[in-house]
C-alpha cells in the first residue's frame, strides 16, 4: 500500500517543474504578476525582501510550475557567513506560498536547498509552524529587547563617543570586508552608522539597522549588523 501511495506520488509530481530566479532576472515579470494576484501573503511585505541584495550568484526565488503555470512560490535570502573562520551558507526562507489545489507538490520548492544550506525561517506564520517542525526544522526560542526613546539616535550617544551618518564618512572608514556588506545593505530602508571614540577615531564600530513596526503600534531599531 505504502509503495503504491508512493507511485502516484511521483507520478503526479511528475507534472510539476521547479525555477529558479535571481536578482538580474528577464524573467522577473511573470513572477511579479503572480505575486501580485495571489491572496495568501501581502504583495509589499513579500517586495521588501527585492530590496536586499545579499550574494547575487544565489537566487532570490524558486518557482514552483505546474505545466509552465506558476502555482507556488519561495522567497529566499542566501549569504555567506564566516564562523569561527569557516565560511557557511545561509538561506533564510522570508515567504513560501503555493496554491491550494497544488500543495501536494509545495515540499518540491524546497528540493535544491534542503540539506545543502543552513535554512533559516524568521517568524514563520502560524499555518506554518507545525509544516515546517514535520519537514525537520528546529524551533528556537528567541528573547527580544525592546527600548522606548523618542529620537532612536540616542541609543548610541555616549559622552564618549561620536557617530558618523554621511554615508562617504561611513565608505572611507570600512575594509574590504565591511564595504562588501555596506553594498548589499545599500537600501535607503536601512541605516549605516559609524560609532568612534572621540580620544581614537581609529577606533569604531560599524552598524547597520532597519527601523520595523512591531505590532502595528509602535517603531523599533532591528541591529542587522555590527
Amino acid at each position: 500500500m505504502g509503495q503504491k501511495k508512493t507511485f502516484l506520488n511521483n507520478l503526479w509530481k511528475k507534472n510539476y517543474s521547479i525555477n529558479k530566479i535571481f536578482f538580474k532576472d528577464s524573467n522577473k515579470k511573470n513572477f511579479l504578476k503572480y505575486l501580485k494576484k495571489q491572496k495568501y501573503i501581502d504583495y509589499n511585505l513579500i517586495n521588501k525582501n527585492f530590496s536586499l541584495i545579499y550574494d547575487q550568484k544565489f537566487p532570490i526565488a524558486f518557482l514552483l510550475k505546474n505545466k509552465k503555470k506558476i502555482v507556488g512560490f519561495l522567497g529566499t535570502l542566501f549569504s555567506i557567513r564566516k564562523i569561527n573562520k569557516k565560511k557557511f551558507i545561509f538561506c533564510n526562507i522570508h515567504s513560501w506560498l503555493v496554491d491550494v489545489p497544488h500543495r501536494i507538490a509545495a515540499d518540491l520548492l524546497f528540493k535544491d536547498i534542503l540539506n545543502r544550506y543552513i535554512i533559516t525561517v524568521l517568524s514563520a506564520r502560524r499555518g506554518l509552524s507545525k509544516t515546517f517542525s514535520n519537514m525537520g526544522f528546529k524551533k528556537v526560542k528567541m528573547n527580544y529587547r525592546v527600548t522606548f526613546l523618542l529620537n532612536p539616535i540616542n541609543l548610541f550617544y555616549k559622552k564618549t563617543t561620536g557617530i558618523y551618518s554621511d554615508i562617504s564618512l561611513i565608505k572611507n572608514c570600512l575594509d574590504k570586508n565591511n564595504l562588501e556588506i555596506f553594498e548589499k545593505h545599500s537600501h535607503k530602508n536601512f541605516m549605516k552608522l559609524i560609532i568612534y571614540n572621540l580620544k581614537n577615531k581609529s577606533e569604531f564600530s560599524f552598524l547597520i539597522a532597519k527601523i520595523v513596526k512591531k505590532k502595528k503600534l509602535f517603531r523599533v531599531i532591528n541591529i542587522i549588523y555590527l
